[in-house]
């Protein structure tokens, strides 16, 4: 059952807060995943059909440094603005890091990497308050 409880913001503006059940959260955990997995999916595609074509789309650019800590640290940028960063791990998994959510896991190819940083940038529902 939901329980609704309002909060003053530190502006004074009122917030409202929602109390649902563990259950209610698992089934939002789950639905956010497979949102996340078909967005993914789609772009992965669309990325595809794109190389396939011949018409390849220069909105993103990507570029490495070398870091102290992660070795060639990839950088992946949407015009002068930085979405995300990706490396190698030692397991040889690749490791991506947004600027707009929290990555958990690692992939089995840079590609993927990336598709995830792009499908995060693209859709604001992937993205953390």
């Amino acid at each position: 059952m939901k329980k609704l409880t309002h909060n003053k913001h530190r502006e004074g503006a009122p917030t409202t807060n929602l109390k649902r059940s563990s259950k209610s959260k698992n089934i939002k955990k789950k639905d956010t995943y497979i949102m996340a997995q078909s967005v993914i999916d789609a772009q992965f595609d669309t990325l595809i059909t794109c190389y396939q074509g011949g018409n390849a789309s220069s909105d993103y650019e990507i570029d490495g440094v070398k870091d102290a800590d992660f070795g060639e640290l990839y950088r992946v940028w949407r015009s002068y603005c930085l979405i995300g960063t990706f490396y190698q791990a030692l397991d040889g998994k690749w490791v991506a890091q947004s600027t707009k959510a929290t990555i958990k896991g690692s992939f089995s190819t840079e590609s993927k990497a990336i598709l995830v940083l792009v499908a995060i940038h693209e859709n604001p529902q992937l993205q953390s308050a």
